[in-house]
């Protein structure tokens, strides 16, 4: 809960701050600001993961990296299969 209201406040005072720049600029840009307000409320509404995927340069794990992986993914397979079928 606390995680939310803090990005909340975030993303509020990012709205308040492009549109003081806007404001700045005349009516033609506040006009601008509030679309690249909206717009970048939206990206972060519809892309957290990637957000997050790109920020720590995230790479695709494939099993020939990981055997362990591999091995995990057979026993939860092996362990879905059993109870669905049970």
């Amino acid at each position: 809960m606390m995680n939310r209201c803090k990005t909340t406040v975030l993303l509020t005072c990012l709205n308040i701050l492009m549109m003081a720049l806007g404001t700045a600029s005349g009516k033609a840009g506040m006009v601008v600001a509030s679309f690249m307000a909206c717009a970048a409320n939206l990206f972060i509404h519809w892309f957290p993961d990637r957000l997050v995927l790109f920020r720590h340069e995230a790479q695709e794990s494939t099993t020939s990296d990981n055997p362990f992986y591999k091995k995990s993914i057979t026993i939860k397979r092996k362990a879905f299969f059993r109870e669905l079928f049970a």
